[in-house]
C-alpha cells in the first residue's frame, strides 16, 4: 500500500509542480515549526511553486528581449 505521502509527492509531480514537489519536505517542516494550519500550508506550498514560475518566467522574458535586440542589429 501507497502511504499518503507518497500518494501526494506522486500527485505533484503528475500535475508538473515541480518545485513544491522538491520543497515539500522543507515546507512541510516549517509548517509544523510555525504550527500552521493546513491553508496557511498549502499556502506556503504553492507559494513555493509560484515564486518559481515567475522566477522562470522573468528569465525567459528577458532572453526572448534580448534576442530581439540582437537579431536587430
Amino acid at each position: 500500500m501507497i502511504s499518503t505521502y507518497q500518494r501526494l509527492k506522486d500527485n505533484l509531480e503528475y500535475l508538473k509542480l515541480k518545485k513544491a514537489n522538491e520543497s515539500l519536505d522543507e515546507v512541510i517542516d516549517f509548517i509544523t515549526a510555525n504550527e500552521l494550519s493546513f491553508t496557511e500550508g498549502l499556502l506556503r506550498l504553492t507559494d513555493v511553486e509560484m515564486d518559481h514560475r515567475k522566477t522562470n518566467l522573468i528569465k525567459a522574458m528577458k532572453l526572448k528581449i534580448l534576442t530581439l535586440i540582437s537579431n536587430h542589429q
